[in-house]
């Protein structure tokens, strides 16, 4: 016959409304290569299941009602992935796409990696038991690299192993929307499995603490200044977030400064906080304003302050700390000698509490012999009749205002009977 490229072309578009014709035989006709190829792609189109043609037509025409694509349940959808993967690297509008049980095997895997290099639309690949080997898993892990939408993976009952496994534990260093990737049933080792979880634990956290950890544990001179206080528009910091923070800050000797206010961190954090600042000797001011921390949570930061000699600045304003936690604090303070600001408002701790964990910071500003001295003044030791102040502690000298505190507690004593206040500063006011 004479049959040529434009008849070829009105068969490929009456195909796609006819689902029935699997075969046409142009044989000795004018039509040309690509017209075949053209033609041969509609057919084999209708030999596969209806639901597959239906679905690939609606994605190549960007159909805004189709968010999911689910050939989870139908049976002959081996070529589900090589079909829809053409149109799913231009379509904006599906989502999810569940090819589960498909067995589209290394090829089908690999025709979707090309669509995720592109796609940043899809959230949600549903592949499992689908034959794929470390082939494939490896094509999907590169893909994945770039690609900061896809959020949900489900990869199981493959054959990937630790080979391909290990390639998501290094795409997760760059990539930062995974939040889950299922690899179970798949011969992964569960040393490999725990890093893999362990990677997506960190892209559930806020995206700078990602940024930051690796400069943390390198140490990094210029990280002296740890700011987590803004909201990143996804995620605050948590409980979940200071178990990924504290251990890099453990044996970091660079950050002076953590400021973690404005968040959602509670007493579990702050139990991670705790540990940190037991051992870590660099941190002079931490900032913990309104967050969820209540007394449990003080309680564990005060005992950590028994041994901690670098933390100067403590900012708890805005949390739901009682009475219980500003006792514990009031009581740390007998024995740390470096805290010298303590902010304790709009918590639950009754005022008077509140004043005198603020003299108590105020007397840690004066001589370590002063902070000594004034309990015992106070309570009129008997053994305490001979006041000598008169040598230097190695860091403070009686100034104006320690002399004031001194002759404060002095007011009411019966015990002593001298006082040695030589080679200090104090001027008018002490003397007066």
């Amino acid at each position: 016959n004479k049959i040529g490229d434009d008849a070829s072309r009105i068969f490929v578009e009456t195909l796609k409304v006819n689902d029935k014709v699997t075969s046409l035989d142009l044989t000795d006709n004018a039509v040309s290569q690509g017209a075949l190829e053209l033609l041969a792609r509609a057919l084999e189109l209708n030999s596969q299941p209806l639901e597959l043609k239906k679905g690939l037509q609606r994605a190549q025409c960007n159909d805004p009602t189709l968010h999911m694509i689910d050939f989870s349940c139908i049976q002959n959808m081996t070529m589900s992935a090589a079909l829809l993967s053409s149109a799913l690297r231009t379509n904006t509008t599906v989502k999810i796409l569940n090819l589960s049980n498909n067995h589209i095997k290394d090829s089908g895997a690999l025709d979707l990696a090309g669509v995720l290099k592109v796609n940043r639309t899809i959230t949600e690949l549903q592949i499992p038991n689908n034959n794929i080997t470390v082939v494939g898993g490896k094509a999907i892990a590169a893909a994945v690299v770039d690609n900061q939408k896809l959020i949900d993976l489900n990869l199981a009952n493959n054959e990937i192993g630790d080979e391909g496994a290990v390639q998501f534990i290094e795409a997760l260093t760059t990539n930062n929307s995974l939040t889950a990737i299922n690899l179970e049933l798949n011969d992964v080792s569960p040393q490999i499995m725990k890093a893999v979880e362990d990677a997506l634990f960190i892209n559930l956290q806020p995206h700078a603490l990602k940024v930051v950890l690796p400069r943390l544990e390198e140490n990094d001179p210029r990280i002296d200044v740890l700011d987590f206080s803004k909201y990143d528009g996804e995620r605050y910091h948590n409980d979940n977030s200071m178990t990924v923070l504290c251990p890099p800050l453990m044996n970091n000797n660079k950050v002076l400064v953590l400021n973690l206010a404005d968040n959602n961190i509670g007493d579990i954090g702050m139990l991670s906080l705790a540990e940190v600042l037991r051992v870590n000797r660099s941190i002079h001011t931490l900032i913990l304003s309104d967050n969820s921390i209540n007394d449990r949570g003080i309680k564990a930061l005060a005992e950590s302050l028994k041994t901690n000699r670098t933390l100067t600045k403590l900012d708890i304003r805005g949390n739901n700390i009682s009475e219980a936690g500003g006792n514990a604090l009031f009581e740390v303070l007998k024995v740390n000698h470096v805290l010298l600001s303590v902010q304790t408002k709009l918590n639950k701790i009754p005022q008077a509490l509140q004043n005198e964990i603020q003299i108590a910071c105020a007397i840690n500003t004066q001589p370590v012999s002063l902070k000594q001295l004034t309990p015992r003044l106070h309570a009129n030791d008997p053994t305490l009749t001979d006041l000598d102040v008169s040598h230097f502690d190695g860091q403070k000298y009686y100034d104006d205002t320690a002399v004031i505190i001194l002759c404060h507690e002095l007011k009411g004593n019966e015990t002593i009977t001298s006082i040695n206040l030589s080679n200090n500063t104090f001027e008018t006011d002490g003397a007066k």
